[in-house]
């Protein structure tokens, strides 16, 4: 789950395949996106804007528009995912899966770099402030 960035909506993953934007005051629900995963292990909500990233077990990231709700981007051949995290100004999507922590450059759309995280599954992944450092767990 993450919290929209003025607090005001929840994005959270499901496994029956949904990710749902949530109305943080009313409890109610104000969108419904169908993913093709098996199930959305991990969501976030983009720091400065409107679009949110989830993805799961089909290895696959998919970048919504809250405010359209259309898919405006879906990338990516990994393992299952596990983590994903917004660098605090949206330039960089790091993505971690069942051996890899990968940076997507989001403005290129290219992979910069890959890091092996020991044998195990990238579990978490947090950025630093200023978004020169990145943190991931297994």
């Amino acid at each position: 789950m993450a919290f929209s960035p003025n607090g005001d909506r929840i994005v959270s993953g499901s496994f029956d395949r949904t990710v749902r934007v949530w109305d943080a005051t009313t409890g109610s629900i104000a969108h419904i996106y169908h993913s093709s995963s098996s199930h959305v292990q991990t969501v976030a909500w983009l720091s400065r804007g409107a679009q949110i990233a989830a993805s799961g077990d089909d290895g696959k990231v998919y970048v919504w528009d809250t405010n359209t709700g259309k898919v405006i981007d879906t990338y990516g051949n990994f393992g299952a995912v596990h983590s994903i995290a917004w660098s605090p100004l949206g330039r960089y999507l790091a993505v971690g899966d069942d051996r890899l922590l990968r940076v997507r450059d989001m403005e290129s759309e290219k992979v910069t770099t890959a890091y092996l995280d020991n044998a195990q599954a990238v579990l978490a992944v947090a950025w630093s402030p200023d978004s020169i450092y990145i943190a991931s767990g297994g």
